[in-house]
């Protein structure tokens, strides 16, 4: 039973990944980046990963645009969130008691604010604590929307650019194993029900993999060929002739 759920969970997260993979080609994967950058540097809870890191395992080789992207929209929320602090704060501040910030919890911040504001931004930008709350703090507490900046913006590049380079260099060969094991099981399961031997059942999942690798190949060149096909007929020659012509050529006749 647990084997079936990792197996479906397995599936999903491949069809996951290829979805993502048609919006990073389809060239908003930056403007998803971006916004929700913005939206979870101001307002919106969540990691400032969470779409940089599926959108980067779907297509490894965009994602320090996209970290890029994430980055432009993290600066951008944060100025927000500082607006809060300094404009809005006896509005929003109401709402820290539901996240559980008391009273005395914003005294304390409004000393660090005062007193190590800087450190407080660089270590919540850098680790899980709420970025969003110490920047709403920073401006309501005083800091220099210079140095509020500056740091943040060290900070956070620092940490979406590392896990933009993880991405770069070791997210096809995840992306490649959250594709394919779930094929692999299906096979083992397939040769299991018919009888055969693990061995045989391991044999016969690799035997399926590169089946549908062939496959992939095969209909890569079919399509290559319908294309020059398609190209030669709206130039209006011959393709059969063309291929002629052009051996010809190379053969120096």
């Amino acid at each position: 039973m647990v084997t079936e759920r990792v197996a479906a969970l397995r599936r999903w997260m491949a069809t996951v990944l290829e979805r993502l993979h048609r919006l990073a080609e389809s060239g908003w994967g930056g403007t998803s980046a971006f916004l929700w950058g913005v939206g979870q540097s101001s307002v919106v809870p969540g990691p400032a990963e969470a779409v940089l890191i599926p959108l980067g395992l779907a297509d490894p080789p965009k994602a320090w645009r996209l970290a890029a992207w994430t980055f432009g929209g993290t600066l951008l929320g944060g100025l927000i969130a500082f607006a809060i602090g300094v404009y809005a704060f006896d509005v929003v501040r109401p709402m820290f008691g539901i996240i559980g910030i008391g009273e005395a919890e914003l005294e304390r911040l409004r000393a660090l604010a005062g007193s190590h504001g800087t450190l407080l931004v660089l270590v919540s930008a850098m680790t899980p604590i709420s970025t969003k709350v110490v920047s709403i703090a920073a401006g309501a507490f005083g800091l220099p929307i210079e140095a509020f900046v500056a740091t943040l913006a060290v900070a956070r590049g620092a940490r979406l650019f590392a896990i933009a380079t993880i991405l770069r260099y070791a997210g096809a060969r995840l992306g490649s194993y959250l594709v394919r094991r779930p094929r692999d099981e299906a096979a083992g399961r397939d040769a299991g029900e018919r009888g055969l031997a693990p061995r045989d059942a391991g044999e016969a999942a690799l035997a399926a993999r590169d089946a549908g690798e062939r496959d992939s190949a095969e209909r890569g060149l079919a399509e290559r060929g319908l294309a020059e096909r398609e190209a030669a007929g709206r130039d209006g020659a011959d393709p059969e002739r063309a291929a002629v012509d052009r051996g010809r050529a190379g053969a120096g006749l």
